[in-house]
């Protein structure tokens, strides 16, 4: 059930596809895969799911996804389930990844099916909008909006006590004493 399913879906430009048998080895692997993470499929085949994952201590900022902890109700659920993790390229780059996740129960026990595709090109593009959302472009210096979305440093900044700011006031009167006037009197 699984075999005919994936490999028709998961063809699509820039997506790669893996299945996984109950133990959680893969059992099928696309070019996108090889593409996405760099190894062929000979040497993806029967290794843990785990293998294109980033864990803890490698450069991951968040924790490792188990695909063991996703109930089975949801893998089997229309749509599958979504979720994003960083994955671990054969080189030890760590990038961000969208997988959409599905199992099936077919004659050699439940079956995992999992369509990737690489997300940097949109979290850049997510942190160029947080950038031009919180900084003037032109001086490069922050606009009122961080100052919105972070009430607290507010009140730490304006409960400081003010600096005495002022210029020299000076009568209209001294002016001319100031500036002589060119040319002659």
């Amino acid at each position: 059930v699984v075999e005919p399913r994936f490999p028709r879906t998961a063809l699509g430009p820039g997506g790669g596809m893996v299945c996984a048998n109950p133990g959680l080895a893969i059992s099928r692997w696309n070019p996108g895969s090889e593409a996405l993470f760099g190894y062929r499929s000979d040497e993806s085949l029967g290794r843990p799911f785990d293998t294109i994952g980033a864990h803890a201590g490698e450069g991951s900022t968040v924790t490792a996804f188990a695909i063991a902890d996703v109930p089975r109700d949801r893998l089997m659920a229309p749509g599958g389930h979504v979720v994003e993790f960083e994955g671990r390229r054969k080189n030890g780059d760590i990038f961000p990844v969208e997988a959409c996740f599905s199992g099936s129960t077919g004659i050699d026990g439940f079956q995992y099916g999992v369509i990737l595709r690489d997300i940097s090109a949109r979290h850049r593009a997510v942190e160029r909008l947080r950038y031009l959302a919180e900084f003037d472009a032109l001086p490069g210096l922050p606009n009122r909006n961080p100052r919105e979305a972070h009430p607290d440093a507010v009140v730490a900044h304006d409960s400081q006590p003010p600096r005495p700011s002022r210029a020299p006031a000076t009568q209209h009167q001294q002016l001319p004493a100031l500036h002589p006037p060119a040319g002659p009197a």
